[in-house]
């Protein structure tokens, strides 16, 4: 996995579309009886950008920006962090509890929920404010797909809560994109998708 963001540039438009996807199989028995199989633990997502305008001044250079960093991925080959704005952040007025202690586990898996949904936060941004039992600590460090290993289990009973800003780990969802030039040093592209990707 690659720890390259993906840039921030002034085109980007409005709508801004992310799409979950679930993967489930259904079979009808002849009777009109349905028996169900899930085999997602949580969803995938898929955001679906489009650029009004990227400069190709030497000044701003956006279009050589997203060129580059689309080439640089070998296109769907490589992952990397994406920064949804809208969903970036756990608040720390309203931390998320992760975990609950047992007195002899160390390693837990952050999480956010939104609407009541709980799912997995693999990719932190900056340090995490971390809470055992609503004391903040700073004896833990973040491993890989947004792990925390305490310096010592915390006690049985004790929650487990964060705040913080969180990336998503996406990667190109094709190996092509449709980059137009529609003035001199103006171009624009339509569309580019990026797909959560899982560990």
């Amino acid at each position: 996995m690659s720890n390259a963001v993906y840039p921030v540039l002034a085109g980007l438009a409005w709508p801004v579309k992310r799409t979950p996807e679930w993967n489930t199989r259904v079979q009808k028995t002849a009777s009109g009886r349905e028996l169900r199989a899930q085999f997602y633990s949580y969803p995938r997502y898929t955001y679906e950008l489009q650029y009004e305008f990227l400069r190709g001044d030497q000044k701003n250079a956006e279009f050589q920006a997203l060129m580059g960093f689309f080439n640089a991925r070998g296109g769907q080959f490589d992952t990397f962090l994406f920064d949804d704005q809208c969903d970036d952040t756990v608040p720390a007025s309203a931390p998320q509890q992760f975990g609950i202690g047992d007195g002899s586990s160390t390693t837990f898996q952050l999480a956010r929920a939104v609407g009541g949904y709980v799912e997995p936060v693999l990719a932190i941004n900056g340090t995490p404010t971390i809470l055992i039992s609503g004391a903040a600590t700073s004896a833990f460090t973040v491993q890989a797909n947004g792990m925390i290993q305490f310096a010592s289990p915390p006690p049985a009973g004790a929650p487990l809560t964060w705040s913080g800003q969180f990336y998503w780990v996406v990667r190109f969802a094709q190996d092509t994109v449709d980059f137009e030039e529609f003035a001199y040093n103006f171009w624009r592209l339509n569309k580019v998708q990026l797909i959560t990707v899982k560990p």
